[in-house]
């Protein structure tokens, strides 16, 4: 009397020949990616890149990652009759969103947002001679996109005549072996909305 009864169903015998042999040729595949620069034939790496890019890459920045040294803010503010109003910086609740429930998409926002600010950062015209508020030299497409995000997210917008933006910047560095933080801003003349 056998001590455990066989299965109906049996998995095909040439399954787990199949199993095996794509984690062989998976990982062969990632071995000649590695060494295939030096000392194989340069075609070998690029054909293994079609493989591996689009699904397996990985930029191996988590084991030694370079500490951020500036980050860039977008930031804005409207005015209403004579009155502007503070500085509001739109990323900082998707943010705070994004700390209270790690499976909401509100980091994708702040991204956005914190893209934006990068955008802005890069289209400002910042002649070293030209001192106060910054012209939109090029890419108003940026500025269009921070126009549609205030008109889209914020309901003092329906009363305000002009809006201004700005990118705030946090420089990171260390100071007399302290931690030092130097704020700065690249502010942007005003646009009516």
């Amino acid at each position: 009397m056998p001590l455990q009864n066989h299965p109906k169903s049996r998995l095909p015998k040439w399954l787990p020949i199949v199993i095996i042999g794509m984690f062989v040729a998976h990982y062969f595949t990632v071995a000649l990616n590695h060494f295939s620069k030096e000392l194989l034939p340069k075609k070998y790496y690029y054909l293994t890149n079609q493989y591996l890019v689009p699904w397996f890459y990985q930029n191996l920045t988590a084991f030694a990652p370079e500490p951020p040294y500036r980050r860039h803010v977008f930031v804005y503010r409207l005015r209403s009759n004579t009155n502007w109003s503070e500085w509001k910086q739109p990323a900082q609740p998707h943010l705070e969103r994004q700390w209270n429930n790690r499976f909401s998409i509100s980091v994708k926002i702040h991204d956005q947002l914190e893209n934006l600010a990068e955008q802005l950062y890069d289209s400002g015209d910042r002649d070293k001679t030209n001192v106060g508020l910054l012209r939109f030299a090029k890419h108003s497409y940026v500025l269009d996109a921070a126009r549609r995000y205030a008109k889209n997210y914020d309901d003092e917008v329906l009363n305000a005549l002009e809006m201004q933006v700005a990118v705030y910047i946090a420089e990171y560095g260390v100071d007399n072996n302290q931690m030092a933080i130097r704020d700065t801003a690249y502010i942007f003349e005003s646009m009516p909305l």
